[in-house]
C-alpha cells in the first residue's frame, strides 16, 4: 500500500508534459507573411495537439480572431475572440480591443463601446481603447469627442503612426516633411 502511495505521489508530483508552441509560432510567422489560411490552419493544429496552458490557448484563439479579422470574416473573427476570452487570458484587455474592432466593423456601435469601455476598466491606460473609442467617436460623426479620445491615447504613452495620421487629419499638428 505504501508503494502505491508513494508511486502516486511521485506521478503527481512529476512535471506535466511542456506545451508545444512551435506551429503557433509557425502559424504567426505564416500570418505575417501574409498567408492567411495556412496560419489559421497551424494555429488550429496547435491548439488541437500544442497541450496549451490557458494563457497560450486564450492567445492562439486571440491570434485566429485576429487574422479573420484581417481577411474581413468579422463572423468567425467574433467567435474565436469570444473563445479567447473563455480562458484565462494573461492580458484581457486586448481581447475587449480586439472585439471591439470586429463590432464598430459589423456597425454594432453600442457593442464596440462597450468592449472598449471594459478593456478601460481592467487597464484604465490602455492607448488602443482610446484609439478605438476614437475612431468609434469618429464614425458616428462626433469629431469633438473623437480628438478627446486620440489625445487620451496619446497622453497614455501610446505613439503610433495610426494615432501621428489621425492628428495631422484633424490638423492638431502638421505633417512631418521628409528629408
Amino acid at each position: 500500500m505504501k508503494l502505491w502511495m508513494v508511486l502516486f505521489v511521485l506521478l503527481l508530483a512529476s512535471p506535466a508534459y511542456p506545451e508545444d508552441l512551435s506551429l503557433c509560432l509557425e502559424g504567426w510567422k505564416k500570418t505575417d507573411a501574409g498567408e492567411h489560411a495556412a496560419a489559421i490552419a497551424l494555429l488550429n493544429k496547435c491548439i488541437a495537439t500544442g497541450d496549451l496552458a490557458e494563457k497560450n490557448l486564450a492567445r492562439t484563439y486571440r491570434n485566429i480572431g485576429i487574422i479573420y479579422k484581417k481577411i474581413g470574416q468579422y463572423t468567425d473573427a467574433l467567435q474565436h475572440l469570444n473563445l479567447a476570452m473563455a480562458h484565462e487570458s494573461k492580458d484581457p484587455w486586448n481581447d475587449y480591443v480586439n472585439r471591439g474592432t470586429v463590432w464598430v466593423k459589423l456597425t454594432e456601435y453600442q457593442k464596440a463601446l462597450n468592449d472598449y469601455n471594459q478593456a478601460l476598466s481592467i487597464k484604465p491606460d490602455y492607448g488602443p481603447a482610446y484609439y478605438g473609442r476614437g475612431e468609434l467617436f469618429e464614425i458616428q460623426g462626433d469629431q469633438q469627442s473623437a480628438v478627446r479620445e486620440y489625445q487620451k491615447a496619446y497622453d497614455s504613452g501610446w505613439k503610433t503612426k495610426l494615432l501621428y495620421d489621425k492628428f495631422v487629419q484633424h490638423g492638431l499638428i502638421e505633417p512631418q516633411k521628409s528629408p
